[in-house]
């Protein structure tokens, strides 16, 4: 009779822990399952990201695109205005930047690109980074593009 308690129990212990980790690391794994964000032609070195504590989630490639990519800008603003989402910025406004940090002994430097759209229903933001190095004083033709989900700061 003892023996059958105990297992019991730790069966019972198994299950509760099983119950715990299913749903921190199953259920909330991805906050905004419906929506998923693209990625243009021919993106490759894909990487995926979920951070649960924080509710984003992220995808990050690279595509081999001459700057200043116009296309791929031109790609998310019409996948994310198809689906009700407003842009952040005056189009106008979207610039590159210089990335800050660059030597100008030939180190890498680059320009960056930045910019998002809200959704006012789902209350979320989508950001948007483009990014292009430079290498001894010449432009790769490789382009860094990272685009995360994030609620929107109330």
């Amino acid at each position: 009779m003892r023996i059958r308690s105990r297992f019991f129990r730790l069966l019972c212990l198994v299950a509760c822990v099983n119950l715990t980790l299913s749903l921190s690391y199953g259920l909330a794994a991805d906050h905004f399952p419906s929506i998923e964000i693209p990625i243009f032609h021919n993106g490759y070195d894909i990487k995926k990201e979920r951070d649960r504590s924080g509710g984003t989630k992220s995808i990050s490639y690279r595509v081999q695109k001459r700057f200043p990519a116009a296309e791929v800008l031109e790609f998310y603003d019409s996948y994310f205005n198809a689906r009700g989402w407003r842009s952040s910025f005056e189009i106008c406004q979207r610039h590159w930047d210089r990335i800050p940090g660059g030597s100008n002994a030939g180190g890498p430097s680059g320009k960056q690109l930045f910019t998002s759209w809200e959704h006012p229903e789902l209350n979320l933001k989508a950001v948007l980074r483009l990014e292009y190095e430079m290498v001894n004083e010449r432009w790769r033709g490789e382009l860094a593009v990272r685009c995360r989900l994030q609620p929107t700061a109330k």
